[in-house]
């Protein structure tokens, strides 16, 4: 079955009368506006965002160059699904079209050229464990990592004294190489040079060239912010590794949250549920408890006469903070109560209640 470019951009049926430019444009805007929103770099590196990316491409270059032969019921066009986009990352896709890597990707129409690349250090995922204390106020955090950093003996150039710059023999120096995948010419980071264009003879030989080496103990601080939950992926720019040869920007640390179960509390969303403990008399007779909440303060608590076993009192604010949201937005705390009855009785305790079971309201 032919995949339906059109409802992939979201081109609808009267911008399918256009022709010519007037259609180029209003292609160009939605694929502009769907790469942004899609990019991986937008999305934690998510892979489904990746796949959903190149399919936009895919439709994107078909309607470009291919749509009347894409039109034409008649025509021999031949959809293969997905394409084969083989190491090539987002920003070789961009710069094929002409529009840039995704960080100068602000100007349709204006420069055909590709935009000088910026060199940017692969991203680094760890993983943190937090108490519910942690996500109740925010916390800081100064943990070892194994990360790339510029070379200290070369300053990140990957050169010294001895080493000569050679123009790279697989791009000519453009820095750029290109591919074929399928119907497409693909321009992409040549892999040889990683874009510099060049390569060096005689390397510095404590990083060979690459102008970072591996920290396995770099010391990294990092602030986490009220109300993270389980789950969520937290993005902080530039403390990746280091870009090679000097000249590009750090990557990001990815930090993924994992919030461990607590002794007292259990989280239900926003909400804190705990357990209180009365006796079986305080529960006939009504009785005033202290419950101290997750942040630690007292708050009292009259408990009816008559109440029974696993009846909840609701303390609104004393939760779990909603994430990016303003101070006293905090869900609630949420008391459960159990009753507890003594497993042995002296033999007075045994007369009293026995007398007391003969009453009105005991039978």
């Amino acid at each position: 079955m032919k995949e339906n470019y059109y409802d992939i951009l979201g081109i609808t049926d009267e911008e399918k009368k256009l022709e010519g430019k007037d259609f180029e444009e209003v292609l160009k805007k939605k694929f502009r506006k769907l790469s942004v929103k899609w990019h991986p770099d937008r999305n934690n590196g998510s892979k489904e965002a990746e796949e959903k990316f190149k399919k936009i491409a895919e439709a994107y270059d078909v309607l470009l160059n291919k749509r009347n032969e894409y039109d034409n019921p008649h025509s021999q066009f031949e959809f293969k699904g997905g394409m084969d986009f083989g190491g090539m990352n987002m920003d070789d896709i961009l710069r094929h079209f002409g529009f840039g890597g995704f960080e100068g990707f602000g100007g349709f129409g204006g420069n055909p050229h590709p935009q000088q690349q910026v060199i940017r250090g692969t991203n680094i995922r760890i993983k943190i464990v937090l108490t519910l204390e942690d996500v109740l106020k925010g916390c800081d955090k100064k943990i070892r990592i194994k990360r790339y950093e510029k070379c200290t003996h070369c300053d990140g150039s990957g050169m010294t004294a001895e080493s000569r710059k050679r123009t790279c023999k697989t791009c000519g120096g453009s820095g750029m190489a290109f591919s074929q995948h399928g119907f497409m010419s693909m321009q992409h980071t040549c892999p040889t040079c990683g874009g510099n264009g060049y390569v060096v003879e005689n390397p510095c030989k404590h990083c060979n060239g690459h102008g970072i080496v591996q920290n396995p103990n770099a010391e990294v601080s990092f602030t986490i912010p009220r109300g993270v939950e389980n789950g969520m992926q937290i993005e902080y720019t530039g403390l990746g590794n280091a870009a090679p040869h000097g000249n590009g920007i750090n990557g990001s640390l990815i930090v993924v949250i994992e919030i461990e179960k607590h002794k007292v509390f259990e989280q239900q969303g926003k909400d804190l549920v705990r357990n209180v403990d009365i006796s079986a008399i305080d529960a006939i007779l009504g009785c005033e408890v202290e419950i101290t909440t997750l942040g630690g303060q007292k708050v009292k608590a009259k408990i009816p006469q008559g109440t029974n076993s696993g009846q909840t009192f609701r303390f609104k604010g004393y939760g779990l903070p909603i994430y990016g949201g303003a101070i006293g937005t905090n869900g609630s705390m949420i008391a459960v109560i159990r009753i507890t009855t003594p497993k042995k009785l002296n033999d007075n305790e045994r007369k009293l209640i026995e007398e007391l079971k003969k009453e009105e309201h005991f039978k």
